[in-house]
């Protein structure tokens, strides 16, 4: 994708106010205007099927595939870019949680949940601040080192067949819940983050899953009025493109 908003020739209105070259992407101090999916773009054969393909794999996700967002989300920030990328893929991502929140409402543990839950939503802040005033080249790195991250601790899982329980302290799920709530705004990455500490809980699988469900339920919706309204990544085009 080329850096000045467009995919091959298919206009993608992220940025339309001037700017001086080391602040591209950056949101605080020009203009942004809504994303826009243009028509033509919605029509091209490729953009679609990849489009098709990250909804895909969300919702194979939500149904218990590990790791399916993290490869929709490098899929669709090659697209998009990084910063604009993670409120497209939000949309995907609540579409799939309602679903899942009525197959799974009534196995959360809201005690974990609310454990965790207020320093995610200052993790949600603190994403939003940060990347509301870097360039795009660095909110694409922390992208990646977010999805690194999450892959790594999605594959230490799998080898060790298990986890060693954590220890319910505030020591711990303080910085657990910061760091999810902030890969969850950065780059949509926190699952395996939040697995980390549901998984080590000592709760069962259907808890675990049912928490899981509700506490990306609520944090998506929260993130949702921030990529509309401060970073202007989401908007009517891209919800309806993933209820579509």
């Amino acid at each position: 994708p080329r850096r000045d908003g467009h995919l091959r020739g298919h206009a993608v209105e992220a940025d339309v106010g001037a700017r001086r070259p080391d602040e591209a992407g950056a949101v605080g101090g020009h203009h942004r205007e809504v994303l826009r999916l243009q028509p033509d773009a919605v029509d091209d054969r490729g953009l679609r099927m990849h489009v098709v393909l990250a909804a895909v794999l969300v919702g194979l996700t939500k149904a218990g595939l590990n790791g399916g967002t993290l490869i929709a989300v490098p899929l669709l920030a090659a697209l998009f870019g990084a910063r604009n990328s993670a409120g497209i893929l939000l949309g995907f991502l609540i579409c799939a949680d309602i679903i899942a929140l009525w197959n799974y409402r009534r196995d959360v543990s809201f005690p974990h949940l609310m454990r965790v839950l207020p320093a995610a939503l200052a993790g949600i802040v603190l994403g939003v601040v940060v990347g509301s005033y870097i360039p795009d080249t660095v909110f694409k790195g922390i992208m990646a080192a977010l999805i690194l991250l999450s892959a790594g601790l999605l594959a230490l899982r799998e080898i060790q067949g298990h986890a060693a329980l954590l220890p319910q302290h505030p020591l711990i799920t303080i910085p657990l819940g910061l760091l999810s709530g902030f890969s969850s705004m950065v780059g949509n990455a926190a699952g395996s983050i939040m697995g980390l500490f549901l998984i080590s809980s000592g709760l069962k699988k259907g808890n675990i899953i049912g928490t899981a469900v509700w506490f990306f339920f609520i944090i998506n919706l929260i993130k949702l009025p921030f990529h509309v309204f401060v970073w202007h990544t989401a908007g009517t085009d891209s919800l309806l493109l993933a209820a579509i």
